[in-house]
Formats: structure tokens, C-alpha cells, sequence
């Protein structure tokens, strides 16, 4: 299969209604404006930013976007997925939060924001594929539910996948927690006694009640379903994980 790929050179010092114009220029020769249909929803994948991190597009830039898909009659809004990490990105509340520091709000942009996987990033839809690695993918909902997708995509490194690009944004950008942790590790989650508090929020939120507390927290193994729901709501990190998957291999689970 082969695609054709535009080219626009830019600067670091460019100005802003430069950086635009060439959005504008490079949306219309890839013919973007066939994406959008009066009357549908279309989402806009990017990453919202995360400090002390730089790295993300511009919301004037992605404001080109969002523009387009409103002259078209569809109804857009930008969108990302909760990290497995602690963090601002954790949890839709504080994403949010920071989304807005960086610029990208209702305002500024013309669109909202949407956390696909919902206030802890639990919430998934399983997809069914015939990969190499899986039978059926989790998927964030508001991802499956939109009738249109543009990825807005910032290059990076990362360690797993040497290089971090549009296949990375949409596949572990919009997926469910359990397809996170099916890419990064194939084994099943631990507790740290020194760091557990015995708090309960694991047990409580654990959808396969593999989780017990008493002094700490201890996993069923046999329960356990890798779903990844412990390691999101522990205050205190006290969830592990061995992050054990090859380059090969994560790099195969992303693309399925």
C-alpha cells in the first residue's frame, strides 16, 4: 500500500499566520475537506500537553483544523485518552485542566475538549480485528462513536518505539487501558508494600475483584485481568508493572 506525502518546510521562528497558511495549503492538497460531512461529529486527535513538556502543536495551528470541519457543517471537537501514568493526563479532571493552560479551549480554538476514555480512563469499546497479537482491541468510546477522525499528530522520540508519530497518537492515544498495558507489557500487576497506604481505591474500582487489603493490598493473579484499572486510581504508586515488551513486538501491537 503506498500514500502520498506532502511537504512544507517551516522554522522555529516562524510566525504564527505563517505556520497557518501552510496548514491551510497542505489540509487542501491531501484533500482533508473530504473528511468532514455536514451534520457529523468529527474528532481532532492531538496531544493537549503536559508539563514541564513543550511538545505540542500550537491551538492556532490546530485552530485550522477545527475551522475547516466547521465551514463544512460538522461539529468538532479535539480529543485524547487518559496515560496509564500518574499525572495530569491521569484523569479527564486535571487533563482538562491543563488542556486549557496550554491554549486549548472553547475560545481560543472553537471546539471543545473531549476525553475519549472518560474522568479516569476506564471507559473502552472492544473492537474486533484479526491481528498477530490480538482478536479484539478496547477502544476508547467517544473515539468509536465519532463519525470522522483527523490526526493532528507532534514528532517525538520514545523509547519503545524510537519514533513517536501518527501511528503512536491514534493507537495509544485512542485506545482502552487494557490495549495500553497489552502493548507495553504481557505480564500481570503488582503491589509495592512499602509504598501501599491499604486505602482500598484499588479494590474498589478492580472490575474482576481480584484485589484483597489488609495491611496492604495483594493481587489475585488468577483473577486479574490486566485491565490496568488498580495502577490508574492509586494515589500513592504503589502499582507495578513490568514493562517487558520488545520494540518488535510493541511495535506490531500498535499498528494492529
Amino acid at each position: 500500500m503506498s500514500a502520498k506525502v506532502y511537504f512544507v518546510q517551516t522554522r522555529n521562528d516562524e510566525p504564527i499566520e505563517s505556520l497557518q497558511r501552510k496548514t491551510h495549503l497542505i489540509f487542501e492538497k491531501c484533500g482533508g475537506d473530504k473528511v468532514f460531512t455536514e451534520g457529523t461529529t468529527a474528532a481532532i486527535k492531538l496531544h493537549l500537553g503536559e508539563k514541564p513538556r513543550t511538545q505540542y502543536l500550537d491551538p492556532a495551528i490546530v485552530k485550522v483544523v477545527v475551522d475547516r470541519a466547521r465551514q463544512a457543517g460538522a461539529r468538532p471537537f479535539l480529543t485524547d485518552t487518559c496515560t496509564l501514568y500518574n499525572g495530569r493526563r491521569s484523569n479527564a479532571v486535571d487533563y482538562l485542566h491543563a488542556a486549557a493552560e496550554h491554549g486549548f479551549t472553547l475560545e481560543a480554538v472553537g471546539a471543545p475538549v473531549i476525553i475519549a476514555d472518560g474522568l479516569l480512563g476506564a471507559s473502552q469499546v472492544m473492537v474486533p480485528i484479526d491481528g498477530k497479537h490480538f482478536r479484539e482491541v478496547p477502544v476508547a468510546p467517544d473515539a468509536v462513536h465519532a463519525d470522522s477522525l483527523v490526526a493532528m499528530t507532534h514528532v517525538t522520540g520514545h523509547l519503545l518505539a524510537g519514533f513517536g508519530g501518527t501511528i503512536k497518537n491514534v493507537s495509544m492515544g485512542l485506545c482502552g487501558r487494557a490495549a495500553k498495558l497489552a502493548m507495553h507489557s504481557g505480564s500481570r500487576p503488582r503491589i509495592d508494600e512499602a509504598r501501599c497506604t491499604a486505602c482500598g481505591r484499588c479494590a474498589y474500582w478492580c472490575p474482576a475483584s481480584a484485589v484483597r487489603v489488609a495491611t496492604t493490598a495483594t493481587i489475585d493473579s488468577v483473577k486479574c485481568i490486566g485491565c490496568g484499572e488498580c495502577y490508574a486510581v492509586c494515589p500513592s504508586g504503589a502499582v507495578l508493572f513490568n514493562w517487558d515488551a520488545s520494540s518488535d513486538a510493541f511495535g506490531e501491537k500498535m499498528a494492529e
